[in-house]
């Protein structure tokens, strides 16, 4: 079994950049009040049924073509009435729907909690938006934003 040392590693071509397999490359998150729509801790948004929101967003760009993104974080849906469910976008493309495909039902004043993991490859080095979308259905939902309620995440990952 052999050990290598090192102190610094060098790029043979300048700005080629050093990418190891499996590692991460860049790290960007978003927390509630960060991002687009920036809401305050009380933000209460009314909606009404068939009509969706974006409630989080964050950006990246990938320095390199071939990195797959991992999307982590969670929503916290607090509704009144009516059910939903969430959509993870990357820019104006449904990526996945966290969870049960019919929807997160809703008894008055219930809140839950909604985790996101994603390993995305978008093939790209342009920037990418990345966002939480809250579909609503069945009556006029209030959503609350508050405690802190949503998280994104946004590792790059070389390949």
């Amino acid at each position: 079994m052999s050990t290598l040392f090192v102190d610094t590693i060098n790029e043979k071509t300048s700005n080629s950049g050093v990418a190891i397999p499996g590692h991460v490359i860049q790290t960007v998150s978003y927390n509630i009040g960060q991002g687009s729509p920036a809401f305050s801790s009380s933000t209460t948004v009314t909606v009404g049924s068939g009509q969706t929101v974006i409630i989080g967003s964050g950006t990246i760009t990938p320095k390199y073509s071939t990195s797959k993104i991992l999307v982590t974080g969670f929503n916290t849906v607090h509704a009144n009435t009516g059910y939903t469910y969430m959509r993870v976008m990357r820019d104006s493309t449904i990526i996945q729907t966290p969870g049960n495909a019919v929807g997160y039902q809703h008894a008055s004043g219930t809140r839950i909690s909604i985790p996101v993991y994603i390993l995305d490859t978008p093939a790209t080095t342009s920037q990418i938006t990345y966002s939480h979308r809250v579909d609503y259905h069945g009556g006029t939902v209030n959503m609350i934003y508050n405690y802190g309620s949503c998280n994104l995440t946004l590792l790059e990952i070389a390949q």
